[in-house]
């Protein structure tokens, strides 16, 4: 190692030393001239290049779809913070409560709904009500109290595939055939109570991923004091079927089985009923028209008289836009209704218990229509005409005062001119409705229905106890987060009642009576203010004009009607 930097220390001296004896130096003169180029120089490119047919290359058609892969980030980003805004905290929504009220003709109310969960899928809901009246109508000869009760449990799931629920209801209606006018042929009898008892069975099933998408099985049982009990039963499948490359297909499939039975005291046949209906439809657009066509194909069998009916009915209706806001539509519609003594007696709880039952055929509905929306106004107007075959009427069981026949024992609470039958006749009905809404923020929400009705009976006089007029006017408005208020009005136009016939000794011919009903107007409001969060407080008004005018024949009502009461809110 030594010796090596030895040697280098002297090749270094010897190579300075050897320069430094040579002090003539050669010096170098270098002349720098600027780059010129020529014409020569450059590339020319030519202003039309010659073009080579020989190879035409075709333009490859690309198809491709994103896939959506999650990637996961582990970028956090930092929270910020708004300067000088502050929200407003969200209302919470609560799943269950309570309601109590008293009122005057010594009514009680209390209601109950709760909806909880009992694990990730399943859930319970409980919903009861209870409405009673001690009565005390003015003249009235009778008891005129009510008692309304019902309850109903529900079982709810959501699963992954599907959706299903199943339910109970139990509702428990006591009323009194309190419509008994002096005079009377009959001895007054005071317990002229009628009780409806109902327990109804329910469960349904709704399918993601196949063709059938719902099934609903319904059952109830409706009885009465008088033994007369019915039994429904109705299963219903709607599914949806593609039957091109874009067009669906809706398929609906009913079956339903009614049986009536009654008492053999009241001398009426029982009924049994069967009716099977198949209805297909489909949507489409022609030229700009929304149309949804179908057809309704319903078996019906009678089978007590061993009689069955095959239908057909339109199901057909549509919508041209002629402008933004401005549209018109057409519905041509038909159906068989299986009329049942539950619908009667929830319709008019006055009827006698020994009802005829039969099916109504609509054979057709129609009516056109427009609709047009300015700003925050909706208004729909409307023309229709129906033909019915075998519609039902509620009709006044009267008898008129003899003065042969006075002071009778009534057979039962019901024969005392203080009942309704069910008669049926072959009826066509126009109709012409103007309907508004306005709506101009979530606070505020105002609307009115007004529909005329012309009706020609076949047999009967008159359209017993149906209205020229019906209207209704309602609103809706929140004054502040905690006062919220309700206003309903009813108006109900003349109608005409039964009031008895009589036979002519020379002719033989029969005279039919009939007693005009006078309108009414029904004014009802609502008033709810939120004391906290939960507990709020509530007044209901119910007949402010005090209108004295009944809605059936010798049925009074009630006056001015006010209830108040406590709302509580809550989670379990």
């Amino acid at each position: 190692m030594a010796l090596r930097f030895k040697l280098i220390l002297a090749v270094f001296f010897a190579f300075y030393w050897s320069n430094a004896q040579d002090t003539i130096t050669t010096e170098k003169l270098i002349i720098v001239k600027q780059y010129s180029p020529t014409v020569n120089d450059a590339f020319k490119v030519k202003q039309k290049p010659n073009e080579s047919n020989k190879l035409e290359i075709q333009p490859k058609s690309v198809n491709y779809k994103f896939i959506s892969i999650p990637v996961a980030s582990t970028f956090t980003p930092a929270k910020g913070r708004a300067s000088g805004v502050i929200l407003p905290p969200k209302p919470r929504f609560y799943n269950s409560y309570a309601r109590l009220g008293f009122g005057n003709f010594t009514t009680g109310l209390g209601e109950l709904y709760s909806d909880f969960s009992i694990d990730r899928q399943k859930n319970i809901s409980i919903d009861f009500s209870h409405l009673s009246s001690q009565g005390g109508i003015e003249d009235v000869l009778v008891d005129d109290h009510y008692f309304n009760t019902s309850l109903g449990l529900g079982l709810h799931s959501t699963e992954r595939n599907l959706k299903w629920n199943v339910g109970i209801n139990l509702n428990h209606d006591i009323f009194n055939w309190y419509g008994i006018q002096l005079p009377t042929n009959y001895v007054i009898q005071d317990d002229v109570a009628q009780t409806y008892l109902e327990l109804g069975l329910e469960g349904g099933v709704q399918f993601y991923d196949t063709w059938v998408k719902t099934a609903n099985l319904n059952y109830y049982n409706f009885s009465d004091d008088f033994n007369s009990a019915e039994n429904f039963i109705d299963l219903e499948l709607k599914s949806e079927l593609l039957v091109g490359y874009e067009q669906v297909l809706d398929l609906q499939l009913k079956l339903n089985y009614l049986t009536t039975t009654y008492d053999e005291s009241l001398d009426v046949s029982d009924y049994s009923f069967y009716n099977i209906s198949v209805l297909p439809r489909t949507q489409f657009n022609i030229a700009g028209i929304e149309i949804d066509a179908g057809a309704k194909v319903v078996l019906n069998a009678n089978v007590e008289e061993s009689e069955t009916n095959f239908f057909i009915y339109p199901k057909i209706s549509a919508n041209y836009n002629i402008t933004e806001n401005l549209n018109v539509f057409t519905i041509i519609d038909g159906d068989l209704s299986q009329n049942t003594y539950r619908d009667f007696a929830n319709e008019n709880p006055f009827v006698s218990p020994n009802l005829r039952i039969s099916p109504t055929n609509k054979m057709y509905d129609a009516s056109l229509g427009l609709q047009t929306k300015i700003g925050k106004l909706t208004a729909v107007a409307k023309l229709g005409y129906a033909d019915f075959d075998n519609t039902y009427l509620f009709k006044h069981n009267y008898e008129a005062p003899s003065i042969a026949t006075v002071n009778l024992e009534p057979n039962n609470a019901y024969s005392q001119n203080n009942s309704f039958e069910i008669v049926y006749d072959d009826m066509t009905q126009l109709n012409a409705g103007l309907s508004f809404n306005y709506t101009p923020d979530e606070d505020l929400d105002l609307g009115l229905d007004v529909n005329y009705f012309a009706y020609n009976t076949n047999n009967e006089v008159e359209a017993w106890n149906r209205p020229e007029i019906e209207a209704k006017f309602y609103g809706h408005y929140n004054f502040t987060d905690r006062w919220r208020f309700g206003l309903t009005t009813f108006f109900v136009g003349e109608r005409q009642a039964f009031n008895g016939t009589t036979t002519s000794v020379v002719t033989g011919n029969q005279q039919t009576y009939t007693k005009s009903l006078d309108s009414f107007i029904d004014l009802n409001f609502a008033l709810d203010y939120a004391i906290t969060e939960r507990f709020s407080v509530f007044v209901n008004g119910n007949n402010l004009l005090s209108a004295d005018q009944p809605r059936w024949k010798a049925y009074q009502v009630q006056g001015i009607q006010v209830l108040g009461g406590l709302t509580y809110k809550f989670d379990w």
